[in-house]
């Protein structure tokens, strides 16, 4: 009864996620196919769109995180889904000037919203975590179920609602191929990217509606606790945790890259194949649909192990194989010149290296979260992402100033194999069987 009591629970969220993840799979699959398939926007939008946003956030986790502690974790998530909802709009408005008035001021819009989006993110990251660890907690204890009977959240719901959230980007997906196909033939765009920000538009709506339902219920609950709690100088926010907190920076930096950056970089490839907007739109889209979602159905089939993997499992052999694999990609990327190939490669690499990175985030905001004093755990989870944001933002920025093309996706392979190599190997990171 318990087994089956705690199961609900986590189907429920399960659902709750499948819409949050696949709203965010499908935006991020839009977004991005809309500045690489509009050559108005430039050859280096996306890095540029991606080097924006995600340096700002770095700059904001940590006081948004401490915001969430303090105030409610739910108030910080509704204000991220509010301004995810303003960001989309921002697209919106830069499309249309893109199309009219011109690019220049489009790229106001995108800065605009990179800005917002970066807040955004900032409010959600770590809050999101650590209010559905909270609603699990409170929801096992209201039910009489003992915590060390029940299965882990994050890493459980895998299993569950994996049709559901991948239906949100095959409808966009599909949405965008139908009318491309039968849409106008003049080959503008325009009208097609406004009616895809409009399915975004509706999907983050529903996002708001559902986390409300799930979430402010417990949020007067944890407005009595605030006042009562003491919390710790930010300084020592990373030192709880460090090894465990390295390590989710490290799987971050990972997500970030091969889910923005690199997923450009595939764009170009195709774009050196066959140049028409219909192509890149299909094949682009597709790739970063099998890319995002092919890592959720690897991470289905072997979430048991992940449930009972050990920190050693986590912290040497996952990051081990995703440098080992950065550096493989690098070789095979140096030797062969095909662009059919540069976007296979890419594709290989990103597939799995984002398979590893979710596993390792999953595993550690499972096991490693609820060790963590609740006052503060907004505060560690951003700590996390901040630490692998700003390593984003500072490598991004660099492979701009460089002024050589591509200098990204050489950048980033070879510093994630360092970084993942090296974590691997550190005596002081390796040595005990727990996260320190």
């Amino acid at each position: 009864m318990t087994r089956k009591t705690a199961e609900s629970l986590i189907r429920r969220f399960a659902v709750s996620e499948a819409l949050y993840r696949g709203t965010a799979l499908s935006s991020n699959l839009i977004l991005i196919s809309i500045i690489a398939t509009e050559k108005r926007f430039g050859a280096e939008a996306v890095l540029i769109s991606a080097f924006i946003q995600f340096l700002i956030s770095g700059l904001l986790e940590i006081p948004t995180g401490r915001y969430a502690d303090r105030t409610g974790w739910y108030r910080s998530v509704e204000w991220g889904l509010k301004l995810k909802v303003l960001t989309t709009l921002c697209y919106a408005g830069a499309v249309l000037c893109v199309y009219t008035i011109g690019a220049w001021w489009a790229w106001v819009l995108i800065a605009a919203e990179s800005i917002i989006d970066s807040f955004a993110n900032a409010f959600i990251n770590g809050a999101y975590q650590a209010a559905y660890g909270h609603w699990y907690d409170a929801n096992l204890a209201d039910n009489g179920i003992k915590k060390t009977t029940a299965p882990p959240l994050f890493v459980s719901s895998y299993r569950y609602s994996l049709l559901l959230r991948l239906l949100f980007p095959i409808t966009g997906i599909t949405l965008g191929t139908v009318l491309f196909e039968y849409g106008p033939k003049s080959g503008s765009g325009g009208a097609v990217y406004l009616c895809l920000l409009g399915y975004v538009l509706l999907l983050r709506l529903l996002v708001i509606g559902r986390t409300k339902s799930d979430l402010k219920p417990l949020a007067e609950r944890q407005k009595e606790s605030l006042a009562k709690q003491t919390y710790p100088p930010l300084a020592d926010i990373f030192k709880i945790g460090r090894n465990a907190l390295i390590l989710y920076a490290f799987a971050n930096l990972a997500l970030v890259a091969c889910g923005f950056y690199l997923y450009g970089e595939i764009y170009k490839s195709l774009s050196a194949i066959a140049p028409s907007i219909r192509f890149l739109w299909v094949g682009g889209t597709l790739i970063g649909f099998l890319m995002n979602t092919s890592g959720i159905v690897m991470s289905r089939g072997i979430v048991k192990r992940a449930e009972v993997a050990t920190p050693k499992e986590i912290k040497i052999w996952l990051p081990a194989g995703v440098g080992v694999l950065s550096f493989a990609s690098v070789a095979l990327l140096l030797r062969y010149d095909s662009p059919r190939l540069h976007a296979f490669i890419l594709f290989v690499y990103c597939l799995l290296s984002m398979t590893a990175a979710n596993l390792i985030q999953r595993w550690i905001v499972s096991h490693e979260m609820p060790s963590i004093r609740s006052e503060i755990r907004a505060t560690w989870l951003s700590a996390g992402e901040v630490l692998g944001l700003l390593i984003f933002g500072l490598l991004a920025g660099v492979s701009l100033l460089s002024g050589i093309p591509q200098a990204g996706m050489w950048t980033f392979l070879v510093s994630i194999g360092l970084v993942g190599i090296g974590l691997a190997m550190w005596p002081a990171f390796t040595r005990s069987a727990k996260f320190s």
